[in-house]
C-alpha cells in the first residue's frame, strides 16, 4: 500500500508543481502585455491598415479624408454641443520645430511644431504655453520658418522611418504618418492651407524641412525633391544641378546661410550653392577626401555660421542610426 501511495504522491506534487509555474508565467505574461508600450502602438496600427489588403497606403488615407470632408458637406444637423477638454492635456509628442518670432522685439514669442499635436505657441519665453492650431485638426508639425516680414509656415507629415519601431514595417509601409500640406499665418494665430501644398497622390505628402531667406525665397525638402517659391507658395519649382539635373527624391533638410549660400540633403546626399542660384546646387557627397561621405548614409543635418557663411557643420549619421 505505502509502494503505490509515493508514486502517486510524487505525480500529485509534480502538477502541483508545474500548475504553479504555469500560473506564474501567465501572470508574468500578462503583467508585461500591460505594461509593454509595443502593445498600444500594434493596436493603433491595426486600426489604421487596410482591411482587405493588411497595408497602410498614402492613397487610403486621402481617401478618407476625401470621405470625412463629403460626410461634413453633407450633414443636415447640428449639434449644439459644447465640449470641454478632459484630459490627456499632454498633446504634444516628439517636438521637431522651435520658432522665435521676428516680430517680437523683446524676444519673448515663441511656436513649437510637435509631430502628434500641432502648433502651440508661447509669449513669455517658453514659461506658458497655448495650442493655436485647433481649428486645423491633428496637423503633425515636422517643420517651422519665417520670412522677413513675419509670415509664418509649418510643413507638416511625420517623414521619418516609424516603420522601424512599430508593425508598420511588416505592412509594406514605409515613410511615416502623412501630413496635410503647408499652412501659413500672417497673425500668428491662425494657420490656412497653401492650396498649391494639398496632398495629391505623391506629392506633398511629407515636408521634412522648411527654410526662408531674407526675401520672399522659401525652400521645402518633401518626398518628391528640394522645391523653391519665390511668391510664398502660389507657384513652385524643383532646385536642380549645375549641371540641369532635377533634385528629386526624398529631401529631409536645408539650410540659408548669411551671404545666400543654400546647402540641402536630397537622397542622403550633400548639395550646396553658393551663390543661392537655385539651378546651381554642386554635389559635395563624394568618394573624395575632401567631400562628405556618398554611401552608408543615414540623415544628414547642417549649420551655417551666421557671422561666417564659409563655416558650414554637419552632422553625418550611419544607415544603422
Amino acid at each position: 500500500m505505502k509502494n503505490r501511495l509515493i508514486p502517486l504522491t510524487i505525480l500529485v506534487l509534480t502538477v502541483g508543481f508545474a500548475a504553479l509555474l504555469i500560473s506564474a508565467s501567465i501572470t508574468e505574461t500578462d503583467e508585461k502585455k500591460k505594461t509593454d508600450p509595443r502593445n498600444g502602438l500594434e493596436y493603433m496600427d491595426v486600426l489604421r491598415t487596410n482591411q482587405n489588403t493588411g497595408t497602410i497606403s498614402a492613397n487610403d488615407v486621402l481617401r478618407a479624408r476625401e470621405q470625412v470632408q463629403k460626410s461634413k458637406q453633407q450633414a443636415t444637423r447640428e449639434y449644439d454641443f459644447d465640449w470641454k477638454l478632459r484630459g490627456p492635456n499632454n498633446l504634444a509628442g516628439r517636438v521637431r520645430a522651435i520658432l522665435y518670432d521676428n516680430r517680437d522685439e523683446t524676444g519673448m514669442t515663441m511656436y513649437s511644431g510637435s509631430v502628434m499635436g500641432g502648433m502651440f505657441k508661447s509669449v513669455n519665453d517658453g514659461n506658458l504655453w497655448e495650442k493655436i492650431n485647433v481649428d486645423n485638426g491633428n496637423l503633425r508639425v515636422s517643420c517651422i520658418t519665417q520670412t522677413s516680414d513675419g509670415d509664418i509656415f509649418a510643413g507638416t507629415g511625420e517623414g521619418y522611418t516609424v516603420e522601424e519601431y512599430t508593425v508598420l514595417g511588416e505592412w509594406n509601409y514605409s515613410g511615416g504618418f502623412m501630413g496635410q500640406g503647408l499652412f501659413r499665418s500672417t497673425d500668428g494665430e491662425t494657420f490656412n492651407l497653401v492650396p498649391s501644398t494639398q496632398p495629391d497622390g505623391e506629392n506633398w505628402q511629407f515636408i521634412n524641412e522648411i527654410a526662408a531667406d531674407g526675401g520672399n525665397r522659401l525652400y521645402a525638402c518633401t518626398n518628391t525633391g528640394l522645391h523653391y517659391t519665390d511668391d510664398k507658395g502660389g507657384n513652385w519649382s524643383t532646385a536642380m544641378t549645375a549641371e540641369g539635373e532635377e533634385l528629386l527624391g526624398n529631401s529631409m533638410e536645408v539650410k540659408f546661410g548669411p551671404d545666400g549660400l543654400v546647402i540641402a540633403e536630397v537622397n542622403n546626399l550633400c548639395y550646396v550653392s553658393g551663390d543661392g542660384n537655385p539651378s546651381n546646387f554642386i554635389l559635395r557627397s563624394t568618394d573624395s577626401t575632401y567631400d562628405l561621405p556618398n554611401s552608408g548614409v543615414g540623415r544628414l543635418e547642417f549649420a551655417v555660421a551666421p557671422t561666417d557663411g564659409n563655416i558650414i557643420y554637419a552632422v553625418v549619421v550611419t544607415a544603422q542610426g
